[in-house]
């Protein structure tokens, strides 16, 4: 150990020179840059230690969608007595669907379609008099999450272990807790000792 440095600021030295790396495997998982912007490490001395919080997706509503504990899939139905989403094809509808609360209020501009054959066909709303698709219409979508916090967990407390391990010359840190802590309106893994 170093002469004249504090336990609790070597293990705040030791996180903040080791999670970057899980920082940013997280956000090279994520799609979508407010996710990535979102996302962050904050770090906190305390008499006995210190801790680290990685909080994913702040501020972000859909995130717990994207960033779950687990691997199992988010279905997303339409609210209310609707029968579809509206998925944007492009980047004016994103923008148009961003503008306004419901595509109803564009009324008469926007005109369904079936199109495809078979099985499957699907719904698609043209905008105007009916060359630009828009909008397809599904009754549900299927989000797989790109980030498993179990493994989020797992790598940063074998990524601090080692950390500790280097800083302190050796000296076990089995009592390293993990905690789930609430933030945000969903779980972010976060260290403490």
């Amino acid at each position: 150990m170093a002469r004249g440095i504090s336990v609790p600021l070597m293990m705040e030295n030791a996180m903040k020179g080791s999670l970057g790396t899980v920082l940013a495997d997280v956000k090279r998982q994520l799609p979508g840059k407010r996710l990535k912007a979102g996302t962050h490490l904050y770090y906190n001395r305390t008499p006995q230690g210190a801790t680290a919080r990685l909080t994913i997706g702040e501020g972000v509503p859909f995130a717990n969608v994207q960033v779950k504990w687990g691997k199992a899939p988010t279905t997303i139905r339409p609210k209310g007595n609707r029968k579809y989403l509206a998925i944007p094809l492009n980047a004016y509808a994103k923008g148009l669907q961003n503008k306004v609360s419901s595509l109803l209020s564009y009324g008469k501009l926007l005109h369904p379609h079936w199109k495809g054959y078979g099985e499957r066909p699907h719904r698609v709303l043209y905008y105007g008099k009916g060359i630009t698709p828009m909008f397809n219409l599904v009754p549900q979508v299927v989000v797989r999450p790109s980030v498993d916090l179990n493994e989020v967990r797992d790598n940063m407390r074998m990524t601090i272990s080692t950390a500790f391990k280097t800083a302190f010359k050796g000296h076990d840190f089995g009592y390293t807790q993990l905690r789930n802590a609430q933030g945000f309106g969903r779980s972010n893994p976060g260290w403490s000792r």
